[in-house]
């Protein structure tokens, strides 16, 4: 999708947040915790003195997006929400997760010899409709790649703690934040569903009906098989 937008005029900043892509694992884990994510992306902004700007979330995106609003309001002035966590309603993870020795064992099959190619074909075969077709061996070995070292640090603090289990209501947050968004949706993603939460979104974000596309025959790696679909939809906002 990066080249595409940048072809459009579009300037494109696609942090590693850390623990997860190429960027630092150091030790502990509350040092993942949404809050810091958070205002690492304002550190990181502000840096680079950009105050307003176009935002994508997806997936656990989500969670630091929402606290990213709560904590600096004024800096999103556009939102693209991929199948992202959003609210309870909306999300149905597979397994319940304590902060307990099962949650390590788990999350290390991530980021351990052997399991961590097996565990990522698994997490793709599950997220693709088209696995079969559009699964080459270098899109695999991007997604394994960065899960090599301490990935699994960032992972277990994800899975175990209690924003992902017990999630937080930002739907007020959201209603006074008066951002323009998007939706952009798998309809067959099992974990994070649009249909169970839509009007709660919709309502919170005053999303126009134009501008909430679902694509029936997707499931969560929706940027793997419609990304000139979802660059064209963003370049409509």
């Amino acid at each position: 999708m990066i080249p595409s937008l940048v072809e459009s005029g579009f300037r494109v900043i696609a942090p590693d947040m850390l623990g997860y892509g190429n960027s630092s694992k150091p030790k502990g884990y509350d040092i993942y915790d949404p809050i810091h994510q958070q205002a690492y992306l304002k550190e990181l902004m502000d840096t680079l003195s950009i105050n307003t700007w176009t935002h994508v979330c997806h997936d656990g995106g989500g969670l630091w997006t929402w606290k990213f609003i709560k904590n600096n309001p004024g800096h999103i002035n556009k939102l693209i929400i991929l199948n992202s966590v959003v609210f309870s309603e909306g999300f149905f993870p597979p397994l319940k997760m304590n902060k307990n020795w099962f949650t390590k064992t788990y999350t290390r099959l991530y980021t351990t010899g052997i399991s961590r190619k097996s565990t990522m074909e698994g997490t793709l075969k599950n997220g693709l409709i088209q696995h079969n077709n559009i699964c080459t061996p270098v899109m695999l070995d991007g997604y394994i790649s960065p899960m090599k070292g301490k990935a699994n640090r960032a992972l277990y603090h994800f899975f175990s703690n209690a924003n992902v289990q017990k999630l937080p209501n930002y739907e007020t947050v959201l209603e006074k934040s008066a951002i323009l968004s998007m939706v952009i949706w798998g309809a067959k993603d099992k974990i994070l569903r649009w249909e169970p939460q839509k009007e709660k979104v919709q309502n919170a974000l005053n999303i126009k009906n134009k501008n909430i596309h679902i694509l029936p025959n997707a499931k969560h790696f929706i940027q793997e098989e419609y990304p000139n679909e979802i660059v064209n939809w963003i370049k409509e906002i």
